[in-house]
């Protein structure tokens, strides 16, 4: 009876993890960003609670990314594991299934934000096949890379990486809340021969000045004795190769229009080859101001009332004009302009409404749509 127990046991645990994973993937570089859903990776049946996908920061305070663009690398979305209510100890874990048995090497990164501003920030954890392989358990108010080096397990056939957070073991719950984004697993195999294929590269269009944008290849070759490189041009002629910029993805930003190519090269054979070319243009700076996210806009007397410099007088009054925003913009506006002479002094009043605020005012005076707080903002109080 004992024996037949133990069997359905087994075979109920075995029901359970298979139910838990996905098909294997063994198309790398295996890239998982969040921005439509959990992709290739699930959650775990034998863990305590779930992570949570998210765009707009997390749901506890002094936790998580601080602002926008929430996810790593100027990306939106992200997953994370909301601690509130769970107990000391507790964890949530999601895995993937890999087939490395055609690679001879094999690697991981992943971004990860693990803030906790008052309290403990819990552990996060990376197991293979069971094992752990890396973790982190010190708060740190900002997004950090994790590099893992999974070379023992390349030539194995499954292979099961899981991510799991792990609820402080003691004290307050609630700023234990971890995030993960951008993650890659990827490796080589065997060398390459002939021509290489170079892909399809996507990306932004166009952007803002001081704005993070990221650029894809995909269908690239990959195989040993492959290197890979973005290349950045002016002029669409004269190309540059970008420093450290040598994976699939290239996140960065821009201040002039610039054209944008993925390099591949066998380096058994020199044969190179070159992705499309993309055009990344500059947004009219009129587009670029940025929009503050308020969670109570003015409708507490948190507001500005009335403007007034030189010539123009905005008396917006206190009537919450921009509602639950907490933001106007009145650059459509034809009345509410000046003339500011230069080597002019000029003094500005603003006034605020029921309580009293912290204001500060910026000029954009080079017209690129950034608010720079060295030269451009005028004052403060």
């Amino acid at each position: 009876m004992k024996t037949i127990k133990l069997t359905m046991l087994v075979a109920l645990l075995m029901f359970g993890l298979t139910n838990s994973l996905t098909a294997q993937v063994s198309s790398f570089p295996h890239l998982s960003s969040f921005e439509v859903d959990f992709g290739d990776w699930v959650q775990s049946t034998f863990d305590d609670f779930d992570w949570t996908r998210d765009n707009l920061g997390t749901t506890s305070s002094g936790t998580g990314p601080q602002a926008a663009p929430w996810g790593a690398n100027g990306t939106s979305w992200y997953i994370y594991t909301e601690t509130s209510g769970t107990q000391n100890g507790q964890t949530a874990a999601v895995n993937c299934t890999y087939d490395f048995s055609a690679l001879l090497t094999a690697s991981m990164d992943f971004s990860y934000y693990m803030y906790a501003l008052n309290y403990l920030p819990g552990k996060l954890r990376v197991k293979v096949n069971g094992t752990e392989v890396w973790s982190d358990s010190v708060s740190f108010n900002g997004y950090q890379i994790a590099n893992i080096n999974l070379d023992a397990y390349a030539g194995q056939s499954s292979v099961i990486i899981e991510i799991e957070s792990v609820v402080a073991a003691t004290g307050t719950t609630f700023q234990s809340d971890n995030t993960v984004d951008e993650i890659t697993v990827t490796g080589t195999t065997s060398a390459c021969t002939g021509i290489p294929t170079a892909g399809i590269s996507t990306g932004d269009s166009s952007v803002c000045v001081g704005d993070n944008f990221t650029l894809t290849n995909s269908g690239a070759t990959f195989a040993g004795g492959i290197v890979t490189q973005w290349q950045s041009s002016l002029d669409s002629i004269n190309w540059t190769d970008i420093t450290g910029a040598t994976n699939a993805n290239y996140t960065s930003t821009q201040t002039v229009p610039t054209y944008y190519q993925y390099m591949v090269v066998c380096t058994a054979t020199n044969d190179t080859v070159y992705s499309n070319m993309l055009f990344v243009d500059m947004n009219n700076p009129t587009a670029c101001y940025c929009i503050p996210q308020t969670s109570s806009g003015c409708t507490f007397g948190d507001e500005i009332a009335r403007v007034i410099l030189n010539t123009l007088d905005n008396n917006s009054g206190t009537g919450c004009p921009s509602g639950a925003l907490g933001y106007s913009d009145y650059t459509q506006d034809t009345t509410l302009t000046t003339t500011l002479l230069p080597s002019t002094t000029y003094s500005c009043e603003i006034y605020a409404g029921a309580y009293a605020q912290g204001i500060a005012v910026w000029i954009d005076y080079n017209d690129d749509g950034f608010f720079d707080n060295l030269t451009e903002r005028v004052g403060y109080g």
